[in-house]
């Protein structure tokens, strides 16, 4: 991936950038619990690093709201993921690289048990790396503190990521990260 990316990010929204690179970071320590390996580890961490890329185009208005969006609004943080894949997919590579980033960074609101966005595919359909960037995800965004939540404790993130097994994240990905978690 590009890290010019990441410095637009960052210039656009310092916490989002964090944000951004502890996922990649946790996605990677997930993936190589999970057996992926080599430049496919390398390529899990970008996407993990991009994941967020496209709320460069959100407005601050919603970006950076203080309370509960309203259904205007959560419409419009939605499509993120789809601007983030338009974006990672405009840097051609001739290895396709960016693209299995680019559809990690599309799916990675897909919900296991198919009510996510924004396709609305289901347990394995979701790409796997999606699935990793998802429990990472959700357990940086549990843990800091965001405009409209404080920080929870990482003990009550993970008890609320392992009751979510087979509903909102894949069972096998949460087991190799409570594990990794609790190790």
């Amino acid at each position: 991936m590009n890290r010019a990316l990441l410095v637009a990010l960052d210039e656009r929204d310092g916490e989002t950038s964090g944000h951004c690179l502890r996922v990649g970071l946790l996605a990677e320590s997930l993936g190589r619990a999970l057996g992926v390996r080599d430049a496919d580890l390398v390529m899990l961490r970008e996407a993990g690093f991009a994941h967020d890329i496209g709320k460069i185009a959100i407005p601050d208005r919603v970006l950076f709201k203080p309370g509960a969006l309203d259904d205007t609004e959560f419409q419009l943080i939605q499509t993120h993921s789809a601007i983030g894949k338009r974006i990672l997919s405009s840097q051609n590579q001739q290895d396709g690289s960016n693209e299995r980033i680019a559809d990690a960074v599309l799916h990675h609101h897909e919900r296991y048990d198919g009510t996510g966005y924004p396709s609305g595919l289901k347990a394995t359909g979701i790409p796997f790396w999606s699935r990793i960037i998802a429990v990472a995800d959700c357990f940086d965004a549990l843990t800091m503190t965001r405009p409209y939540h404080d920080a929870m404790p990482a003990a009550s993130a993970i008890d609320l990521i392992a009751a979510s097994s087979g509903t909102h994240f894949d069972p096998d990905v949460v087991s190799a990260f409570v594990a990794l978690q609790r190790g």
